[in-house]
């Protein structure tokens, strides 16, 4: 709900929530750690994904797996608009 219906982040919001498709970035080790940890890229600490954690406990590695390649498998215009272009 924090990144909107149609994932592509709510401005909204205060402290913006990204389009998902920036889940392409993240390998699937850290896309898990950004959903069980809060912590991104180059080891950022992620406050709202941190206090989000708690939310995701109950997803097993399968599920979180099928979630991310769901995410890497966005439109490639979607990814574009997001400004992910990392590797």
């Amino acid at each position: 709900m924090c990144h909107g219906s149609d994932l592509r982040g709510e401005e909204a919001v205060e402290n913006q929530a990204p389009n998902l498709s920036i889940a392409a970035a993240f390998s699937l080790e850290g896309f898990t750690q950004v959903l069980r940890e809060g912590i991104g890229l180059g080891g950022r600490e992620l406050i709202e994904m941190k206090e989000a954690a708690d939310s995701f406990k109950h997803l097993t590695d399968a599920e979180i797996a099928a979630l991310h390649s769901y995410l890497r498998a966005l439109p490639p215009e979607d990814t574009a608009e997001s400004g992910a272009s990392q590797s």
